[in-house]
């Protein structure tokens, strides 16, 4: 697995956003602080990764660039590191959701209904921000979620892996890393080094949490519970969300869930009237490694919907070649 040194290739990204003028504003080796507040099944034998060939995208990544040089005021986050789950979760019986090249199940409960949209294509060219530049790729928004109010839209996004990686070269150098940390299968994750994420927020990765290797039908990947942010503040479940980031077995398709959570472990909110904004920025690290731990430490189902609710859609799930057209 290549060293993703602090907030790695995200931090080159927001040095671009600074320099151009992108209007993002988040810092290397942890976040910076501003005065604005951003929000931030029936039993399926399940393959375990180990035993599966990881796919490749055959775009080979770029070169790595210069790291930024740190501010002389920045502290780095204190280096912790978590440790992912290899699971093997049960596929979730329910409603059968086959169209626009994706499949999947899920229980009544988690959605009312999967609306396809199709994205057209964007390449302003490689000046602009990573998040600018796409092929055409499909996202499945999921209506009737529980979790209504939050941050993070409920979605499963399929990009073309290939036409992605030949257009982006922040998409190829993501979509490597996925491949080579799902062939190396660490068995803990530095807590200052980002988990690929596609397609880009535009913002910063404070944590990542409960981490599992995971297989889907025709692939495999990670799921992990994250938060991202353009700014120094408290996390709370209005951000708090499911990803899970896999690439099918023969490198043609790339799928991103993203699906909000919940835990009483966090407030839902910050009480702003009775928040000392800069006692809380000057222990932000602490901060930052303590909520990891706590989220680490919880339970599936500590967890609003359950992460094993969530783990079962993803694994009942096929993307691309095979999957309904």
């Amino acid at each position: 697995m290549r060293k993703r040194n602090g907030m790695g290739r995200l931090a080159l990204f927001i040095v671009a956003l600074f320099v151009g003028g992108w209007g993002c504003q988040a810092l290397t080796g942890g976040l910076t602080e501003t005065e604005d507040a951003s929000p931030p099944a029936s039993e399926v034998e399940a393959t375990s990764v180990v035993e599966q060939e990881p796919p490749q995208v055959a775009t080979d990544p770029p070169a790595p660039s210069p790291e930024p040089t740190q501010p002389a005021t920045s502290t780095p986050v204190a280096t912790a590191t978590t440790e992912p789950t290899p699971t093997a979760a049960e596929v979730v019986e329910g409603e059968r959701f086959e169209e626009a090249g994706l499949a999947f199940s899920y229980p009544p409960s988690l959605a009312s209904n999967i609306v396809v949209e199709e994205v057209p294509a964007s390449d302003p060219g490689q000046d602009a921000p990573p998040f600018l530049i796409y092929p055409d790729h499909r996202v499945f928004h999921v209506e009737g979620y529980p979790l209504a109010d939050a941050f993070q839209p409920p979605r499963i996004v399929v990009f073309p892996a290939q036409a992605y990686a030949e257009m982006n070269e922040w998409a190829a150098e993501e979509m490597n890393a996925l491949a080579q940390l799902l062939s190396a299968q660490p068995a803990s994750f530095p807590a200052t080094e980002p988990l690929p994420f596609l397609p880009f927020p535009g913002a910063a990765q404070v944590f990542h949490a409960q981490e599992a290797y995971a297989p889907f039908q025709n692939g495999t990947g990670i799921r992990y519970v994250t938060a991202y942010a353009q700014d120094v503040w408290p996390i709370t479940n209005e951000g708090l969300f499911y990803t899970y980031q896999g690439l099918s077995a023969d490198g043609e398709t790339y799928v991103s869930v993203t699906l909000p959570v919940r835990t009483d472990a966090l407030p839902d909110e910050v009480d702003v009237e009775n928040f000392d904004y800069e006692a809380f920025a000057a222990n932000y690290e602490e901060y930052q490694r303590e909520t990891q731990t706590l989220l680490t430490e919880l339970e599936p189902d500590d967890f609003t919907p359950s992460l094993e609710v969530l783990d079962g859609l993803v694994a009942s799930m096929q993307a691309g070649g095979g999957a309904a057209d």
